[in-house]
Formats: structure tokens, C-alpha cells, sequence
């Protein structure tokens, strides 16, 4: 893998139009992100895991990477917790946005 952007996730990767590495857990993202660095890491909130930790993981990983989280069922309490302590760089409801929001 050698994209400049991980997604996370992705339902459909094969509908996605431009050039990305994709994995299915954050733990393969982890790993991924072990070997190779990436600009952007686009992560569902739908996954099974704890978002949190992975974000936080991303962060200490790679400091510089910039980090998309996509998903509209976080409860503001865990939107909040994210964004104070990890500092995603955008929120977005669904992955269909990502062609439209130019990540």
C-alpha cells in the first residue's frame, strides 16, 4: 500500500474514485500505519472498536496526519470527548461525502 490517504471502513471501497489504501478493522489500520505514513486518515464511526483509542493511536502515530471521521450516530458527549483531545480535523455523516468534502 502507498496512497497518501487509509480509509477506514469504507462500505463499498470499489465505488470510492481516486487513488486510497483501504483496511476493514482499526487494528489493520494500525498496522498500516506502522509501515507506511499517510496525510489523511479517513475512519468510519460505525466500526466495531473503541473510536477513541484508534484516533488516539493515529494521533501519536503520526502527529501530522490529519484525521477524518465519518459517521452522524456519535452522541455529542463522545463527538466532544474527539474533538478536545484528539482534534479531528472533520466530521462528516456519511462516505458518500467524501467526493464532495475534497479530503
Amino acid at each position: 500500500m502507498n496512497s497518501s490517504i487509509l480509509i477506514v471502513g469504507h462500505p463499498n471501497p470499489k465505488t470510492v474514485e481516486f487513488g486510497a489504501d483501504f483496511t476493514d478493522t482499526f487494528q489493520k489500520a494500525i498496522t498500516e500505519l506502522n509501515e507506511n505514513k499517510y496525510p489523511v486518515v479517513v475512519a468510519s464511526a460505525a466500526l466495531v472498536g473503541d473510536r477513541f483509542e484508534f484516533l488516539k493511536s493515529v494521533r501519536e502515530l503520526t502527529p501530522d496526519t490529519q484525521t477524518v471521521l465519518v459517521g452522524s450516530g456519535l452522541s455529542p458527549v463522545e463527538l466532544q470527548k474527539i474533538i478536545n483531545a484528539i482534534g479531528v480535523f472533520k466530521v462528516i455523516p456519511e462516505f458518500e461525502e467524501i467526493g464532495r468534502a475534497h479530503v
